[in-house]
């Protein structure tokens, strides 16, 4: 399946396994995605605005770009994910796993910097 350039804004799923799909510039802000399998799923461009991913399963997905600012990331599943020129809070980078995730130079810092290091 494909979804481009729809909104999916304040949208639930509730137990899904949304894969294999591919969500091209999708707005997911505020929709509640918390447990759902999106593993290995091309999410680049999409907007998570304030929305709940805790627990959801993310494993090697494409995050490229994605919007993640604000939302909830509680034992998230990003092992083997990418998420280069990804918008992501600081909390994400404490609560989630990240196991051979791809990740660019400032993010890296930003890692650094949430788990107390000084970036010099």
């Amino acid at each position: 399946s494909v979804f481009r350039n729809c909104a999916m804004d304040g949208s639930v799923f509730r137990g899904c396994r949304m894969r294999p799909t591919r969500f091209d510039n999708v707005d997911f802000s505020l929709a509640s995605l918390g447990a759902a399998d999106l593993r290995d799923c091309d999410l680049t461009d999409c907007r998570f605005r304030e929305t709940n991913l805790v627990q959801a399963d993310l494993r090697g997905a494409d995050l490229r770009s994605v919007d993640l600012l604000g939302a909830y990331t509680r034992g998230i599943r990003l092992d083997g994910a990418d998420l280069r020129g990804a918008h992501v809070g600081d909390s994400l980078w404490i609560g989630a796993h990240l196991h051979r995730a791809r990740i660019e130079p400032a993010q890296a810092a930003a890692y650094a910097r949430a788990h107390g290091l000084t970036v010099v």
